[in-house]
């Protein structure tokens, strides 16, 4: 896998313009379907990317300007029933399932759902079903 763009798949995407602020994200499903959600935090060693789920455009609130976002399905190393967060940068955590949706927009805005669309997105087409 290249390092340097690891979510240009075919045209599902495209390769950066100059001053385009970039990033990848990536939803992790458990045995039991569930979606890890976390706010900030260090990520994990990828051992395989499943699907491209999308590229979302969106504007953050530390005022430098419009991101580009890929999303992927993943598949990680390490154990998934005890995850190793840095505390001191999280204020939430969990697994979501289908039930559980409704929770990730909790004291959001309409215009605030990127997390629950992905993780939406992701559990409706799970790679094991």
């Amino acid at each position: 896998m290249s390092t340097a763009w690891p979510w240009r798949t075919a045209s599902r995407s495209r390769s950066p313009a100059d001053g385009e602020r970039w990033a990848v994200g990536a939803v992790i499903l458990n045995r039991d379907g569930a979606a890890f959600a976390r706010r900030r935090g260090p990520g994990r060693h990828l051992r395989r990317v499943r699907r491209h789920l999308g590229t979302t455009t969106w504007t953050g609130d530390d005022g430098t300007g419009t991101r580009h976002e890929a999303d992927h399905l993943v598949e990680v190393d390490g154990d998934l029933d005890h995850p190793v967060l840095e505390w001191s940068k999280h204020t939430a955590y969990g697994w979501f399932g289908p039930d559980d949706l409704s929770r990730l927009k909790q004291n959001r805005a309409p215009g605030e759902y990127l997390i629950h669309d992905l993780i939406a997105k992701a559990l409706q087409a799970r790679p094991d079903q």
